[in-house]
């Protein structure tokens, strides 16, 4: 089995073995430039992405009114505009770059 882990920061992906069949990538799902090069990277590697887990998340704890404009929005963006970015590009790999490889679905 082929495996892509992402992290925000790759220095948390330490545990997973160096392998030529894992690849490693840094990713902020809140960023889509960086969604489209952990993509990228994927494809060229391996020509293909068949599952995508997206666990990116984070929660503020405290009361409500504490938090400022900028943390809110910093939540929104990784739990529900990431999972969306994510999602939105996964599904146009499965329908326009996977049949390419040659490979059909299971």
């Amino acid at each position: 089995m082929l495996v892509i882990a992402t992290a925000r920061q790759i220095t948390s992906l330490s545990e997973i073995p160096d392998k030529d069949d894992a690849l490693k990538l840094e990713l902020d799902v809140a960023s889509t430039d960086a969604i489209d090069e952990a993509l990228k990277a994927t494809l060229d590697k391996f020509g293909r992405i068949d599952v995508v887990v997206n666990n990116a998340g984070y929660t503020l704890a405290g009361d409500t009114e504490t938090a400022s404009e900028q943390e809110a929005r910093a939540v929104m963006d990784t739990n529900f505009w990431g999972m969306v970015n994510v999602s939105t590009k996964y599904l146009r790999i499965l329908r326009e770059e996977n049949p390419r490889s040659g490979q059909q679905a299971a």
